[in-house]
Formats: structure tokens, sequence, C-alpha cells
């Protein structure tokens, strides 16, 4: 049985869907459930348009019947011209009955209590028809055999090691479940290490790094590529990657190719110094990169909100200075993962307290607020 309030966080876990496709559903419940609880019901939501609700028309993407089963099955399915990029899923398994045999306070909706049930969140890439998502990239070693392979990368909380051994064709690994924090403004060393045999001997590799900064899934905008290494026989390639101010912050993408600068006579080398395709030699990583709000200040001029105490033990209080709208608040924590949401009508120079001390664990967190005039964000620290 879980225990209140019966929510997991799974966006850990990622499926990909693409944009004018249908998919199988199959949301398994306890045997118990499967027998006896015939007023039972499942229902799941995805944030389609990626700002993180789900009261947009069409988000609600399955409503099973109503009844005792071991499994509530059915398709969901992506309408075409949904936005590209990562999102959430929210999965609630609830209890339909009115009556008078026992109290149920139902809720068929994404957010808030019911009395009986649970809910389940994971993540969704969303992908274009035909663009499957990012680009495929790797290495072939054509001629003469793969040897050039990346042992590491260290950067933005990253440290990952990876085998020291030859890549096999393609030359890929997918390690973006290994992901680093970068924010907004700020600059960051990197240190690519390769293999021994590279340091000495491969005197005209070369390491190159892009970040997806505006999550379009893809690599191709103006400054996405971050990082070009020297040229040269090295054990790491090192230097600094910096974020653009006014980047997108949340999840996406960091890209590492090593590969051959040669051009001449001595062998064939299909160069490819691009984040897609396959080049002859060498290897291509990916990573997750969450990225986050500067630490410093935002200029609260434009953004007319004042948040008091910071830090503070959880509780605070939120000076609105800005035109009387609709704002959805949102707290997230440093891996992205949405702590605390709500919505709330204000209206200028009203204080909106926010009562969550000993619900939340010492650290920086991320209030995001959303309205007609924006999305405007700032750090707070809870100690």
């Amino acid at each position: 049985a879980p225990v209140a309030p019966a929510y997991t966080d799974y966006t850990s876990i990622t499926g990909a869907m693409e944009a004018g496709s249908t998919y199988p559903i199959s949301i398994g419940v306890s045997s118990a459930i499967g027998t006896t609880y015939n007023t039972n019901q499942a229902l799941v939501w995805i944030d389609l348009n990626q700002d993180e609700d789900f009261d947009d028309a069409g988000e609600q993407v399955f409503v099973s019947t109503i009844g005792a089963v071991n499994a509530y099955t059915g398709d969901i399915a992506i309408p075409l011209g949904t936005m590209a990029g990562s999102t959430r899923m929210r999965i609630r398994l609830h209890d339909t009955y009115v009556g008078p045999d026992y109290v149920n306070n139902l809720n068929a909706t994404p957010c808030g209590i019911a009395s009986y049930g649970e809910v389940e969140d994971y993540t969704i890439m969303i992908t274009q028809v035909g663009g499957g998502g990012y680009c495929s990239a790797g290495a072939d070693g054509t001629g003469l055999g793969l040897d050039e392979r990346i042992i590491n990368v260290t950067v933005a909380g990253i440290n990952n090691n990876s085998p020291n051994v030859a890549p096999v064709a393609p030359a890929y690994t997918d390690y973006t479940a290994v992901s680093g924090t970068m924010e907004v403004g700020n600059s960051y060393p990197i240190s690519i290490g390769v293999s021994s045999a590279i340091g000495t001997t491969y005197n005209t590799n070369q390491a190159l790094v892009w970040i997806d900064l505006n999550q379009d899934d893809d690599f191709d905008d103006a400054g996405e590529q971050v990082f070009v290494s020297a040229i040269g026989a090295v054990n790491a390639y090192t230097g600094t990657i910096v974020i653009p101010p006014g980047t997108m912050t949340g999840n996406t993408r960091m890209r590492i190719r090593l590969h051959d600068t040669y051009v001449g006579p001595d062998y064939v080398n299909n160069l490819n110094a691009t984040p897609c395709g396959i080049a002859s030699y060498g290897e291509v990583e990916d990573y997750t990169i969450m990225i986050d709000a500067s630490t410093s200040m935002e200029d609260l001029s434009t953004m007319e909100w004042n948040v008091y105490p910071n830090p503070s033990n959880g509780d605070i209080s939120i000076l609105y200075g800005g035109k009387d709208a609709q704002v959805r608040l949102s707290l997230l924590d440093m891996a992205g993962r949405m702590v605390h949401e709500q919505q709330a009508y204000l209206i200028n120079g009203q204080i909106l307290p926010l009562s969550l001390a000993g619900k939340l664990a010492p650290g920086s967190y991320v209030i995001r607020f959303n309205s007609e005039m924006g999305r405007h964000e700032q750090r707070m620290i809870v100690r």
C-alpha cells in the first residue's frame, strides 16, 4: 500500500513519443484491485505544450473504462504539431465511487489529493514526425578500425568514466541518465579525458561539445557549439563552457564528439566535425544538462517580485508588485523536480505567504512565476 500522499516521482524514467503517432499504454494494478475494486479508473495527462501544467485542451490523453481489472489498457495519441522536447506525463489511479457506502473525496483532475488511489509522474521526450529526436552520431572506424575513445567527462557536477576499450561501431553511448547543472550566465571548466594512446600518438585529434540551449532537439542553432578544443595528442582536452544570458532553463542535451581532423594522403578519414552523422574515427557521448537560473538576484524591477526572508526555513512571503493577474507559482529543486505548485489571482501590493518549513530539505531551490507577463525565476535557499 502506498504511503500518503501516494505520489512517486519517476521523471528519471523517460519514454519517447513522436507527434502524429499513437502508442498503447498499460497501467498495471495490484491483483486485489484487479478483482474487487470495480469503481476504479486510470487517467493520464501529458503536458503537450510544456507550460508546466496539465490544464490545456487535449492534455488529458487517456481515460480508462471503470472497473476491476489487472491492467487498464488503451492508446495515447500525440497530435501533429505538438512541441518537441522533454515534458511530463502524470498517471492517476482513482476511485470514481459516489454513494452512501463510504466517504470518497473523488478527484479526477491532475492536481490535488483524492481519497483513494495513487499518482506517478514520468518524463516523455516528444519528437517531430520523421525527426526521431536528436540526430544520430558516431564513428565507424573506416580503414583503420576504432581505437580513439573518451574515458572521462568532467563538467558541472558530471564526473563520468567510460570504458577504456576500443568502442564498437557506431561508437556512440547514451549517458543522458548522467546529469550536471549549469547556471545561466556562468562558465564551467570541462575536461574530456581520452585513452593514454591518444595522449601520446594521435596528434590530429580534437574534442567538440554542443548543448541544445533552446531545447529544440537539435544542435544547429547559433551558439550551441559551446567548446572546440585545440588539436593535438593530449591526455585530456580542457577548456571552458559558457551558458549565455537568456538561455532557456530546464533539462537539455549535451553532445561530445572526439574526432580526427586529419586531411591528407596517409589514410582515409571521412572527417566529421558536426554534431550529427558518422565520422571515420573517434567516439560520441551524450549527457543531460539542467540549465538553471542564475544564483545572482534577478532583475526584480522587471519581475516585480520580492521573496523574503531568503535564506529561510521554508516559510517565506512573496510581495507582488505587478498588475493584477492569475499567477502560477512552481518550486523546483536543483534537479529540476517540482516540489510545490499553486495558483493564485494576485493584486498589486499583495503578500502571498508560502508555508513549507519542515517540508523541504536544506538546499537551493528555484521559484518560478508564470503569468501573462511572462516567466520569471528567482533562487531560494532553505537552511
